[in-house]
């Protein structure tokens, strides 16, 4: 069975809830919204927060397509029950195209929409407490919003964010809480994701490389080598030449 899609429709209502042993761990991004934030037709709303999601209202049938625009491939086909909420298994950059038909009249989509975020609001999330990856990433989000031309929002550390924000003016700097307030039309997290994941990244980052996996999950072409504009107005407090070796750092085997 092609692993592009979830399907979530069952009630939970009654199933028993499970006995927490411990406090549940902080998520490292904000989640999406509870509910697609854009309209389609007769009560299905949509958008593209945590991969492409699609919202079914609770009377009608109807039948749901995604497609890969870039690649011509049909990732998902399947008729849906009402109340059903579907959602792609990818959440990288993917140029989805949604159809919906209507399950006893499938000739013609009654909605069509192909991803685009040309003056859209999307968001960007940098893992909060990541210095040297933040740093290291950071020309790829400028890259994408020129090359969508998009209203974007980059959720990062605050202090990280000063380093950054006289120099790109064109993106608003939010907090991880600012963020979780947010409706965009989509929304793409940047990270390191473990165990083989490419439903999170195209290519497991030990493939890729932790520098340029970050434009892999961004969908960009260009993944050369571009250090970002920083502020470096802060006084400095060491005037000779030195050199910092970080042992206490975020892996072990950096020892």
């Amino acid at each position: 069975m092609c692993n592009d899609f979830s399907i979530k429709c069952e009630s939970v209502a009654d199933a028993p809830l499970p006995v927490l042993t411990e406090s549940p761990k902080e998520p490292t991004f904000a989640l999406p919204p509870s509910e697609p934030v854009m309209e389609a037709v007769e009560g299905i709303s949509f958008d593209f927060n945590h991969g492409l999601r699609v919202r079914f209202p609770d009377s009608g049938e109807y039948r749901c397509v995604f497609k890969d625009m870039d690649t011509d491939c049909l990732l998902y086909s399947m008729d849906v029950k009402p109340g059903c909420m579907v959602e792609s298994v990818k959440k990288f950059f993917i140029r989805f195209g949604l159809e919906i038909y209507r399950k006893d009249d499938l000739k013609e989509p009654v909605f069509r929409h192909d991803l685009d975020l040309a003056g859209k609001e999307v968001l960007i999330q940098l893992p909060v407490g990541a210095l040297g990856d933040t740093i290291a990433w950071f020309s790829f989000v400028e890259r994408f919003q020129k090359k969508h031309d998009c209203k974007l929002f980059c959720s990062m550390a605050s202090e990280i964010a000063e380093l950054f924000r006289a120099q790109y003016p064109d993106i608003a700097f939010i907090s991880k809480d600012k963020a979780a307030t947010l409706k965009p039309y989509a929304t793409y997290n940047l990270g390191l994701f473990f165990g083989g994941d490419t439903n999170c990244q195209p290519y497991d980052f030990r493939q890729a490389g932790l520098h340029r996996t970050a434009g892999h999950i961004l969908g960009l072409d260009d993944l050369s080598d571009e250090p970002p504009r920083v502020d470096l107005s802060a006084e400095r407090k060491i005037e000779e030449k030195y050199v910092v070796i970080a042992a206490q750092a975020s892996s072990q085997c950096k020892y």
